[in-house]
């Protein structure tokens, strides 16, 4: 199982890495996943995401970095000696000064990769002066679904241990506000963080499962071998009571009823019917 896992770590910190997706810096950027119940995976000092090979990541102890969060007086030395002492088989690898954020990331529920990023895009507004503020509110249905109902914003930290508990501080508020965890985390002047799940897919007795977005190749193209199907999706309890809906096909309901209306054109007995329920499915979740 932890071959699986970090074999699909490396194939999407090299996607992550690849100059064509604009993903990363240079080197910069880590990533990270669960390898088991104690112990995570997570991208080496001095590696590169674009080129990273397995030997490029440091399986680390969760309890051991998960304690430098609360601990006082923790500077460099006592960061560099507690990353060593948590590593396991590290070959003289060190493991990256985000390692404790990551950590702690893993422990949500339903997060199984870590990807820390500097999408040109995205930096763009970050570094600017009101960033903060193009980030509030969502423009489309699908915005929700794959970034969550909002995104975390996280003023300027240091990289390390006080980002790291400024990451936990921040998530722990959203928790608190919004009942479910975050997808996305932006960090002023800084870049962004994905929180991903996993998708499991079946053929036959066969069982292999990949991050959510490495599913997605390109427009109407998957990763899924002949003969296989997707038999689940690894995500977030997140709050009691959450329903997850098929938003885009109550739009188009809505907007076929409101073209034909809008236009002065007949609308057929099954448009008018699948608009009106549609106007009603949404009065129903949104008074909920």
């Amino acid at each position: 199982m932890s071959q699986d896992v970090l074999s699909e770590l490396v194939a999407l910190s090299n996607r992550i890495g690849d100059p064509a997706n604009d993903f990363v810096i240079l080197g910069e950027g880590n990533t990270s996943t669960r390898c088991d119940a104690e112990t995570f995976y997570v991208k080496a000092s001095g590696t590169e995401l674009r080129t990273i090979k397995a030997e490029g990541m440091v399986r680390v102890r969760f309890e051991t970095v998960l304690k430098l969060l609360d601990a006082e007086g923790v500077d460099d030395q006592v960061m560099k000696d507690t990353l060593a002492a948590a590593s396991v088989d590290a070959g003289g690898k060190r493991p990256s000064v985000e390692t404790v954020m990551h950590a702690f990331l893993l422990q949500l529920e339903g997060v199984s990769f870590v990807a820390h990023t500097h999408p040109t895009v995205v930096n763009a507004i970050t570094c600017a002066k009101d960033g903060q503020q193009a980030f509030v509110g969502r423009l489309f249905p699908d915005e929700i679904v794959c970034c969550g109902v909002a995104p975390i914003w996280v003023p300027y930290t240091d990289p390390g241990i006080d980002l790291a508990r400024q990451v936990r501080d921040q998530v722990r508020r959203y928790v608190e506000e919004h009942g479910l965890r975050p997808k996305v985390i932006l960090m002023q002047n800084h870049g962004m963080i994905a929180l991903g799940a996993t998708l499991h897919l079946r053929r036959g007795d066969e069982m292999r499962s990949l991050p959510l977005e490495a599913f997605f190749l390109d427009y109407r193209k998957q990763d899924r071998r002949p003969g296989e199907f997707v038999a689940g999706v690894s995500f977030a309890d997140a709050a009691p009571g959450l329903r997850i809906y098929k938003l885009s096909k109550r739009f188009d309901q809505l907007a076929e009823l409101r073209n034909g209306i809008r236009h002065s054109r007949t609308v057929d007995e099954v448009t008018r019917k699948e608009g009106e329920a549609a106007i009603l499915w949404f009065k129903q979740v949104l008074g909920q």
